[in-house]
Formats: C-alpha cells, structure tokens, sequence
C-alpha cells in the first residue's frame, strides 16, 4: 500500500528472534496507554519471513539528532526539548508488572555476551548495585535518535521502544 500514514518496520531475525517484534508490539501499546507520546503499534505481520509491525507514520517528522545536524543554530532549542521530554519519561510511574526490570534486563544482557570483557562486566554490576529499584519509565535507548518532533504540530513522539523498562533514570543516562 502507498498509505502516507502507515510504515512498516521489519526486524532481521538472524540480529533479534522472532519474539523481539512481538515484545515491542505489546511495549508500544502498554507505553501509549502509560499517556506517554510513540507512533500506534497498528499491527504485527510478516514480511517475506521476517516479523514486522505496521505503526502509525508521523508524516513531518525528523529526529532530534536530524534536526540538530541540518540545523546546528537550533541545537540549545532541540537539547532542551530532549531534557524536557526524557524528564517527563523518567517521571512517569509505570507498573513493574507491565515492564521489565532494567537492572535486570541489563544484567542479563551483559553477562550473556561474549563480547565483554570481565572488567566491564563486574563495572556494569556495580553500577547496578549502587541503583535503587524505582518503579520510574526508561526508554532503555535514550538518545537524539530515538524522539521524532511532528514539525506540523511540534509533538515530541519516542520511538524504539524494544528495551523500554522500568528502573533509576540513571540507567538511561548512562546509556545516553
């Protein structure tokens, strides 16, 4: 279909299994229901053997890291944009029931690959022991890249909600 107001968004399953599309479906519609703005998780499908979902398209949209790049002038305008809505994220209470734990969601993560080192394995789990258990919304990849602006009516939407978690906001900033 040519629906300007629809995109498709398909997950290589070689990078992420099958249950990754499945997961961030269902986080999309819990976050929209926790009143917090993301593009509506419309529809799981598959595409051509790969697992996708069908979300609402924001049409005028560009990403804070985009708007910042084309235009640098504007960089105070966006950064505080970005403060202020990772702000009212980490504000906002979410049921640890609905989400996973960031602590252990990383921790898990961490030890499971290959890829780190044992001295950056026992940082992370020190890091995770110096945070309290706070029931606060994570987006669990905070960075420019994952808030679009609606340049038509200026309503800051987060997408890619796979690691959205609840937990210290100082386990976004450290990502960030």
């Amino acid at each position: 279909t040519s629906d300007p107001h629809i995109m498709l968004k398909v997950f290589n399953s070689s990078l992420v299994g099958p249950q990754y599309a499945q997961s961030e479906f269902g986080l999309s519609e819990k976050v929209s229901a926790l009143g917090l703005k993301t593009p509506r998780a419309l529809e799981l499908v598959d595409c051509d053997g790969f697992p996708a979902i069908i979300y609402e398209r924001i049409v005028q949209k560009r990403s804070i890291s985009r708007l910042c790049a084309s235009n640098p002038e504007d960089i105070d305008r966006w950064a505080t944009v970005f403060a202020r809505e990772s702000a009212a994220l980490h504000a906002t209470v979410c049921q640890p029931d609905d989400f996973v734990s960031r602590k252990e969601q990383m921790l898990k993560f961490v030890n499971g690959h290959k890829g780190y080192r044992e001295r950056t394995k026992a940082g992370i789990a020190a890091l995770a022991a110096g945070l309290d258990d706070t029931p606060h919304c994570l987006h669990g990849d905070l960075q420019t890249g994952n808030i679009i602006v609606d340049s038509e009516t200026g309503t800051a939407y987060w997408i890619d909600l796979g690691s959205f978690a609840w937990g210290d906001p100082m386990y976004d900033i450290a990502c960030l």
